[in-house]
């Protein structure tokens, strides 16, 4: 939320900015066969697709991913948490309130231009930049990027 001269909030869509909505990324979760590629256990791909659901804003706590997740034990959440973030597909910090943020390798996963992924990096969390461009120059080229905007 922003505040204009006359101090009345305005909020601003983050789907403006990256050009995709959270139900385009949850639809390109599965019609990308994103789960083919990527051999995850059964519930860190649940938990991936409850935080596809949270975009932009990903700051679900444990207790809401166990829920929306239907898994019943808060160790596995924090384990496939932890896969996840492994993978590379994940950064995540944990203060008050847990945020989580895409890496750009989740999104060429996805096959997702870079610059409608842009502001995807925001520092100050558990995986480290160098760590993040190690796993994306291991990730293969993808020949085809997936373009919203063209029809």
């Amino acid at each position: 939320m922003k505040r204009t001269g006359n101090s009345v909030p305005v909020l601003v869509n983050e789907s403006v900015k990256t050009g995709f909505t959270q139900f385009e990324l949850s639809k390109l979760l599965i019609t990308s066969k994103f789960f083919t590629k990527n051999k995850l256990s059964p519930s860190a791909r649940l938990v991936l697709t409850v935080l596809c659901a949270h975009y932009p804003s990903i700051y679900p706590s444990i207790s809401t991913i166990m829920e929306e997740s239907g898994i019943a034990s808060k160790t596995s959440v924090i384990n496939s948490l932890k896969e996840l973030s492994q993978a590379g597909f994940i950064l995540y910090e944990t203060k008050n309130v847990n945020h989580y943020k895409f890496t750009a390798v989740f999104f060429e996963e996805l096959g997702i231009e870079p610059k409608r992924y842009n502001n995807w990096y925001s520092g100050g969390t558990k995986i480290g930049n160098k760590q993040i461009i190690e796993n994306k120059n291991k990730k293969k080229e993808l020949k085809k990027f997936i373009n919203f905007s063209e029809k």
